[in-house]
């Protein structure tokens, strides 16, 4: 009767928290380089849009550099079906001015169609689980949320989320 009751115990724990994970919150606010501020609650709700993609990015990431010509593209064609994305910038040095300075020349010389927000502080990071409790970045990793904020996909390459993006908008 014991090792029954504790199975159950054990059962409830382990749903409990798979549904806690379930209802995770996927929003946050965050700011680009300048003063455009990017609610992605807001982004999905806005009329036809039917995911969300959420990039985290580092200039000193070469897989992550290497992926925005096809970030693009593929935004580009998804855009009219619904896909949305946010290009989510982590800084990697203490001095964040200096990192910005280098984000923002790095930029200008690689222009993306699509929204770039700059997560000063990496809290956004944090809340998605990319960014340790030491404050170094996991990248790349990209999110897929679907319009009711419930995350549908998650992926620490590229590859995959495009297959993803494209069999879920086809």
């Amino acid at each position: 009767m014991m090792k029954k009751l504790t199975l159950l115990l054990v059962c409830l724990l382990c749903v409990g928290a798979f549904a806690a994970e379930q209802k995770k919150d996927y929003d946050f606010e965050l700011y680009d380089m300048g003063d455009k501020l990017y609610n992605t609650k807001a982004i999905r709700a806005a009329a036809g849009v039917k995911l969300l993609a959420v990039d985290f990015f580092s200039i000193h990431c070469e897989p992550c550099k290497k992926a925005l010509p096809a970030w693009a593209a593929l935004y580009k064609e998804y855009k009219a079906k619904g896909l949305e994305l946010i290009l989510v910038v982590l800084p990697v040095e203490d001095d964040r001015e200096k990192e910005l300075q280098k984000i923002e020349f790095f930029f200008k010389n690689n222009p993306i169609p699509f929204a770039l927000a700059y997560d000063k502080y990496k809290l956004t990071g944090k809340k998605y689980g990319v960014v340790t409790d030491k404050g170094s970045a996991q990248v790349p990793q990209a999110f897929l949320v679907d319009r009711d904020g419930k995350l549908i996909f998650q992926s620490e390459g590229h590859d995959k989320m495009f297959e993803k993006i494209k069999a879920t908008l086809q």
